[in-house]
């Protein structure tokens, strides 16, 4: 609005129509205003304007480095179209100008923008007085940015102070009802000569077992209850650990016995030198996700109806056979079907089908040894991969 009413002001001032423009990051038009024109004009300027234009090319860039006012006049609209950038070729086309005069608008020595003014007829052009005119105009214009922007930068300080006056007198709050309720661990660990837990939210007790206050007292009771296989990685986690936190995924066993999956995104926090001083995170239960996961490898890899090995986890064996051939004893491939299985499902029903398809997986299964891969290739197709002939167990 601040833009519109001294472009208005300006153009009525000085007589054709203005506009205005400040720039924003990297010199491109951050606001813009055309005024005292036809509506198709104004709108065709702020296609031209909308999209990522350069004020440091052409009239505006001449302002820009040198801070003097542009006049440009003619008694052919050409010169005008000429002088200025070729986006605005289209627009001089359908509304021809005659007399362009250019000032920037400054204050205290910075430039803000450009303000142009243009006259549609002809022997129109600006004398030494509107020159002199639009850089007054323009240095008015300026401070009246100046100024706005003052107004909106001590009234946006207002705001995020009041803003965070707020905050900090929540936060507390908002972060105990959080602790309480939250359906993870939330945990800040002290660091230094005297390490340990300086806080840990009750959900500690569902997750693990332990009340909050046992860490506090014996935080190596959570090494403890770490599957051995995965304390190496759990270490190196917090070893390696940088502000932007990457999940470590271990197994904890709970205090009643059971695996619990969990997963441990943390931060470190410090201090007002750059030191390390605590780290702070979330522990989360993720033993649904993962028994998921296992359950689609599964689906994928195994026959539903018997839980054989199915075709794709067969032929992957028996092509680990083959990589394998010659260091270790002689291999082979057993297949087999059901004699007369279709009279079963015909005359019986494919559920007594089904019945007879998972009692022949069972034989099978229990026929061979723990190194061989028994599969249901489809219908009544078996196959067995026996690994090694040579094992007197055969």
């Amino acid at each position: 609005p601040m833009l519109s009413v001294i472009a208005t002001q300006v153009a009525l001032a000085l007589g054709g129509s203005c506009g205005l423009a400040l720039a924003g990051d990297e010199r491109t038009v951050k606001a813009f205003s055309y005024e005292n024109d036809e509506p198709e004009a104004v709108e065709l300027v702020s296609q031209i304007l909308s999209s990522a234009f350069s004020l440091d090319v052409g009239i505006a860039g001449e302002i820009f480095s040198t801070g003097k006012v542009v006049n440009v006049a003619g008694h052919d609209p050409n010169v005008v179209r000429a002088a200025v950038h070729e986006r605005f070729g289209r627009f001089l086309e359908r509304f021809p100008k005659y007399s362009l005069l250019a000032a920037p608008i400054y204050n205290d020595g910075d430039i803000f923008g450009v303000m142009a003014v243009l006259r549609s007829t002809p022997d129109s052009a600006f004398d030494e007085q509107d020159e002199a005119f639009a850089r007054d105009l323009g240095a008015r214009a300026g401070l009246a940015v100046a100024n706005a922007r003052l107004y909106r930068a001590a009234r946006d300080q207002v705001v995020q102070r009041e803003a965070a006056e707020a905050t900090l007198r929540e936060s507390e709050e908002r972060f105990r009802r959080l602790a309480e309720n939250a359906p993870v661990v939330i945990f800040r660990y002290r660091l230094g000569p005297d390490s340990g837990f300086e806080y840990v939210s009750r959900a500690l007790v569902d997750l693990l077992g332990y009340e909050p206050w046992e860490l506090y007292r014996d935080s190596s009771l959570l090494v403890e209850a770490t599957e051995p296989s995965d304390r190496n990685a759990v270490a190196e986690f917090y070893d390696n650990l940088t502000t932007e936190a990457q999940p470590t995924v271990s197994r904890r066993r709970h205090r009643d016995g059971h695996m619990v999956w969990l997963e441990t995104r943390a931060v470190r926090v410090l201090d007002d030198h750059g030191e390390v001083i605590a780290i702070e995170g979330i522990t989360a239960d993720i033993t649904s996700i993962k028994e998921a996961e296992a359950e689609l490898v599964r689906y994928a890899s195994h026959d539903e109806l018997t839980g054989l090995a199915n075709r794709a986890l067969f032929l992957d064996h028996v092509n680990l056979a083959l990589a394998r051939r010659g260091r270790s004893g002689a291999q082979a491939v057993l297949f087999m079907d059901l004699d007369r299985f279709q009279v079963i499902n015909d005359s019986l029903g494919h559920a007594r089908g089904d019945i007879v398809l998972r009692e022949a997986a069972e034989r099978l299964r229990r026929a061979v040894r723990p190194s061989d891969t028994v599969a249901r290739l489809g219908g009544d197709e078996f196959a067995v991969l026996v690994d090694d002939l040579s094992d007197p167990k055969m």
